[in-house]
C-alpha cells in the first residue's frame, strides 16, 4: 500500500475542546483504505478512542473513493500512555454507510489478546475471526464497539511498510 497522507490532524473533541492526533492514510486501488490514527502525547483533549466514530466519519468524508471503505487503526505510542508503557495498535471496525457518508457500529478489535479471550463472537470474516463485542448507545446512532489489538508487525504487514 502507498502512504498518501501523513499529517497532524486538529479536531474539536467533546465540549468543543481543542484536540490533535496524527493521521496516516494508506491506499491501494480497489482495496479499503487503511487509516492509522495516532494518539499524540500533546493531546490534552478527547482521546482518539473516545472520539473514534467522529474522527472516522470526518476522515471518511475526505477520502477520494469512500465507497471502498476503510480499516481504522488506533495507535498509542509507548510515550502517549500514562499507565501502560507499551505501544499498542487497535483496529476499530465500523459499518460504512455510503448514502450517509458516515461510519456506524464501531467495533474495537484486540488482536494481541484475542486468542486468550474465551467469550467471543464469530464475525464470519476469516481475516478477523472471532471478537469480543461490547455495546453502548450513542446519540448519533453509533453502537456496538468491537476492538482487537494488533501488533506492530501485523499493521506493517497490512500496509506493506514500516509505520
Amino acid at each position: 500500500m502507498r502512504l498518501t497522507r501523513d499529517e497532524i490532524y486538529p479536531y474539536k473533541g467533546f465540549h468543543n475542546c481543542d484536540c490533535v492526533c496524527r493521521i496516516r492514510v494508506y491506499e491501494e486501488p480497489n482495496r479499503p483504505y487503511v487509516v492509522i490514527a495516532t494518539q499524540l502525547p500533546e493531546n490534552r483533549g478527547t482521546s482518539i478512542t473516545n472520539f473514534a466514530e467522529h474522527l472516522a466519519a470526518q476522515i471518511s468524508l475526505q477520502l477520494e473513493y469512500p465507497e471502498r471503505g476503510m480499516r481504522w487503526i488506533e495507535h498509542y505510542p509507548a510515550e502517549s500512555r500514562r499507565l501502560i508503557r507499551e505501544e499498542s495498535f487497535t483496529e476499530v471496525r465500523f459499518l460504512f454507510d455510503p448514502p450517509l457518508k458516515g461510519m456506524k457500529d464501531p467495533r474495537w478489535q484486540s488482536l494481541a489478546h484475542l486468542k486468550q479471550e474465551t467469550v467471543v463472537i464469530d464475525t464470519g470474516d476469516p481475516d478477523i475471526g472471532t471478537v469480543v463485542v461490547v455495546g453502548y448507545p450513542h446519540p448519533r446512532g453509533f453502537k456496538g464497539p468491537e476492538w482487537r489489538d494488533m501488533t506492530r508487525e501485523e499493521v506493517e504487514a497490512l500496509v506493506g511498510q514500516p509505520v
